[in-house]
């Protein structure tokens, strides 16, 4: 079966998450050669404090908890993949 993007807002993504570990990721890849190295936490604290307020507006209206997580990962080649997952716990 061919991945069919799913087009529906991000805040639905997140609202219809179930609680078996499935998650709402954002990443970006940053080349290690042309990227300062503080570029990658720089982004990460912008999209948490991006995502933070949506994410409190859908406990408060569905009951369930949700956490934020990022971090970072150096690929094969060396550069460095920014990554944000939004999980729901209960």
């Amino acid at each position: 079966m061919p991945y069919v993007l799913d087009e529906t807002s991000q805040r639905a993504q997140i609202e219809n998450l179930d609680v078996n570990g499935e998650a709402f990721c954002r990443a970006k890849r940053f080349d290690a050669d042309e990227t300062l190295k503080d570029t990658p936490a720089a982004l990460l604290s912008v999209w948490r404090n991006a995502v933070q307020a949506t994410v409190l507006r859908i406990e408060k209206r569905t009951g369930h908890k949700y956490t934020v997580e990022c971090g970072e990962f150096r690929t094969q080649s060396r550069d460095i993949v920014a990554c944000m997952a939004i999980t729901r716990t209960e």
